[in-house]
């Protein structure tokens, strides 16, 4: 795979970016488990870097915000959501996401990008957000809570680890409802 990785035309940084994605892929021994990249801009009127996995066809198309500015994190981050599709033990399923639009599908990618930052940073590598931004975020998701509870929440979800699809689901579902399934 760390030979089929192919970069859009109009980037200003492609050897950076695709260099970087190279690394971090075999890094996380992603080339054994996909054949091809295919790095694109993302959309204007969504400026954030994104991933589509495509399993059956071992293919990853990947949208990356043309800019340096934290690459090796974003990027880290991006194909973190990745493995954890590719884990068996995660158990991802595209189908169980929430639907487009609802507010709970808003805490679904919060509680998993949470999740991969918080990984990250405990092995000490670049992340997509800093733990403070995350802490941050948890307001936009849950504003009906009080700041105490929010920062309390917060520090129980940045620790909470090994964490299931069905997991982060149920979490977004209910925040105080935690199983180990």
């Amino acid at each position: 795979m760390t030979n089929n990785i192919e970069i859009m035309e109009g980037f200003h940084h492609p050897g950076q970016i695709t260099k970087t994605v190279k690394e971090i892929a075999k890094e996380f021994q992603l080339q054994e488990k996909l054949d091809s990249v295919n790095i694109k801009h993302p959309p204007l009127d969504h400026p954030i870097d994104m991933n589509y996995l495509f399993p059956e066809e071992r293919r990853l198309e990947l949208e990356i915000v043309d800019s340096l500015d934290n690459l090796e994190g974003r990027i880290r981050h991006e194909l973190m959501h990745v493995v954890d599709q590719l884990d068996a033990d995660f158990g991802y399923k595209r189908k169980r996401e929430p639907g487009p639009g609802t507010a709970q599908l808003r805490r679904y990618k919060y509680l998993w990008n949470v999740y991969i930052d918080s990984r990250l940073q405990r092995a000490g590598k670049p992340a997509y957000a800093t733990k403070e931004a995350r802490e941050e975020e948890l307001g936009e998701c849950w504003p009906e809570l009080s700041e105490e509870t929010r920062l309390a929440l917060f520090e129980h979800l940045w620790i909470l680890q090994p964490l299931a699809q069905k997991q982060l689901l149920q979490l977004s579902n209910n925040i105080f409802k935690f199983s180990k399934d």
